[in-house]
């Protein structure tokens, strides 16, 4: 993986390379706190200091059983936080997210009220699903990632895995209702498009 920096607002360092097709993913790299040689805590700068971050989580999704380079790749891609000036700048237009890179065993929704807890469990779909108005039906095990648009409520972000195995995003209006989630502490909820900030599912990891 190539790995930008980010600052505290997330956007890109300027002392930091970036490209959306070369670059993956950023992750912090600004003013991070660390020891020097001589045992003095310092605050230090640079992509090294933000690739450490993502070689950790991929370190963390390999010890939970997944062995395959790409799909830890891809996993780091899909569970990153989207954010819209990342647009251009990176492939995944987003930060590192250990926490839902790491859930691997279950799926994650996170919904637009930032005060809600995330809701964790099984999405309830069938094989080939209708999640576009505007596109054909899609293969719901190669869905890595739906985000609602922050700028546009009407439009969804759809990181797909293709058959080449890499993840690229698309843009289309959602169709239905929602997500509809088992959810691991008992019960179905169902999230609808309008309280819904992002969906990250998971490994199927066993």
């Amino acid at each position: 993986m190539t790995v930008a920096a980010h600052g505290p607002d997330g956007r890109r360092a300027n002392f930091s390379n970036f490209s959306p097709e070369y670059v993956d993913i950023a992750a912090p790299g600004c003013a991070i706190d660390q020891t020097s040689r001589q045992g003095a805590s310092v605050k230090n700068f640079g992509t090294s200091v933000a690739a450490a971050f993502v070689s950790f989580t991929a370190a963390l999704i390999r010890s939970l059983g997944e062995e395959n380079p790409n799909a830890i790749k891809n996993r780091l891609i899909a569970s990153s936080r989207y954010v819209p000036k990342l647009d251009g700048l990176v492939a995944a237009a987003g930060i590192l997210d250990p926490v839902k890179a790491v859930s691997v065993y279950e799926d994650v929704v996170e919904k637009s009220d930032k005060g809600a807890a995330w809701l964790t469990g099984r999405w309830k779909r069938p094989n080939f699903v209708n999640l576009c108005s505007d596109r054909d039906e899609l293969e719901a095990n190669r869905i890595r990632k739906i985000t609602v648009l922050p700028q546009d409520p009407s439009r969804l972000r759809v990181l797909y895995e293709n058959d080449d195995h890499r993840v690229r995003p698309f843009f289309c209006s959602p169709a239905g209702t929602g997500i509809v989630i088992d959810q691991i502490t008992g019960g179905t909820a169902t999230v609808p498009w309008s309280e819904l900030f992002d969906f990250v599912p998971g490994m199927r990891l066993t």
